[in-house]
């Protein structure tokens, strides 16, 4: 970003009009340059698509590091051992891909932490004293984001009752320390009263994922914007166009089923799945 800074005029670019734009943990990342002091002079706008800070996956916090490292030490079996950077050294690479593949413990491993340097504070705590750039900012989701999560069970079954009871375990997993009454009024928002295929079985699902990990996100940070920064432009976008067939074989091998899941809405513009209606849509 520096160096664009300084070299952008050079290619007929103007350094006090740059855009920095990221898509997923690219879009967290633009997120944290706007929550990094050190970095709002090189940029003057920014596009967030699904990712910013605000995000459960984005940013670890201290007790998920503590709870992670130790239920990783333990995994390789290093928890008891008073050197503990040594008996990492003797690990074997197939044990430690075993463990940091693991869904156990559901860790994300690489996403950043709050440093006190790049990232000064918790991000909740910096949108709350209001410390975060100030600029025109584009925030974009797809509609069945965490299809890309969710794809792998029409593998396994055509049966209704599979997807439901998917459903429910994910609201057991995510809401296990809460009220019967949450529970119930997420099937209330999430479960239609007639489900008749089983792709729409599996639509719960992608619905109530997509919020969690992708959606809530990126709207509260929009709101957050709308409401303290009423100077600069906020525009928030849904892409919600499913192609006929992935253009991304490695993120959806098995198609799209009608979905507009994760990263879909980065269309590959020589893909003989680019559309004219998806470019009219982009």
């Amino acid at each position: 970003m520096k160096w664009v800074k300084e070299n952008i005029a050079y290619f007929g670019g103007n350094p006090k009009s740059i855009t920095i734009f990221g898509e997923s943990a690219g879009g967290a990342s633009v997120s944290a340059h706007t929550l990094s002091k050190g970095s709002w002079e090189l940029f003057d706008r920014a596009i967030l698509q699904s990712g910013n800070m605000l995000m459960p996956w984005a940013i670890m916090t201290d007790s998920y590091i503590k709870d992670g490292l130790k239920w990783f030490l333990g995994k390789v079996n290093c928890d008891n051992d008073e050197n503990v950077l040594e008996c990492l050294r003797n690990v074997t690479e197939d044990t430690l891909k075993i463990a940091v593949n693991s869904k156990e413990f559901g860790g994300i491993w690489t996403a950043p932490n709050v440093d006190g340097e790049f990232i000064a504070d918790k991000p909740q705590k910096l949108w709350e004293d209001r410390d975060v750039k100030i600029q025109n900012i584009i925030i974009g989701i797809t509609k069945d984001e965490m299809f890309v999560g969710q794809q792998q069970l029409l593998q396994k079954s055509t049966n209704i009752s599979y997807y439901l009871k998917n459903f429910e375990e994910l609201l057991k997993m995510h809401f296990k320390n809460s009220s019967k009454a949450v529970h119930e009024k997420a099937r209330e928002l999430y479960l239609p009263k007639c489900i008749p295929s089983y792709l729409e079985a599996l639509k719960p699902s992608v619905a109530f994922e997509s919020d969690r990990w992708m959606i809530c996100g990126s709207r509260q940070e929009a709101k957050l914007r709308s409401k303290h920064m009423n100077t600069t432009n906020v525009y928030v976008f849904q892409y919600s166009h499913a192609p006929l067939a992935s253009y991304i074989p490695s993120l959806y091998p098995y198609g799209v089923f009608g979905f507009a899941g994760h990263a879909l809405d980065v269309e590959v513009r020589n893909s003989a799945f680019y559309t004219e209606r998806a470019s009219v849509i982009q």
